[in-house]
Order: C-alpha cells, then sequence, then structure tokens
C-alpha cells in the first residue's frame, strides 16, 4: 500500500508550514521585544536631554579654560 505522492507532498508542506510558523512566532517575539527596549532607550535619553537644556543654564556650553563642552 503506498501514499500518493500528492498527499505525501501537503503533509511536507505543512510540516515546513508549521516550523516556519514556530520560528516565526519565537524570532517576531524576540524582534518585538528588542523594539519595545529601544523605543524606551531613546525615549529615556532624549526626555534626560530636554530636562537638561530646559534647566541646566551650563549645559552644552564651552568652557573656554578646559577647551571642552559641558555635557
Amino acid at each position: 500500500m503506498h501514499f500518493p505522492g500528492s498527499l505525501v507532498d501537503i503533509l511536507f508542506w505543512l510540516g515546513l508550514l508549521a516550523l516556519a510558523l514556530l520560528l516565526l512566532r519565537v524570532a517576531g517575539s524576540v524582534l518585538i521585544f528588542f523594539g519595545f527596549w529601544l523605543w524606551y532607550v531613546v525615549r529615556g535619553r532624549l526626555k534626560e536631554f530636554n530636562h537638561k537644556i530646559l534647566n541646566d543654564p551650563d549645559f552644552l556650553s564651552f568652557d573656554k579654560d578646559t577647551g571642552k563642552f559641558h555635557w
């Protein structure tokens, strides 16, 4: 008794699809986590920069004695 060739092909493609969806789920969750992490890091840095630029009058001023910017 032999399986028809098309049935074996269908089972093969369904198996590959299931494997691809599993890998996509794992990789997608990692990418989403990395995206949220990057968003919060950038947003936090911009918030800190904005706070310093508004509240610290010496921020980004040039110190002539040392020849450096106050960062």
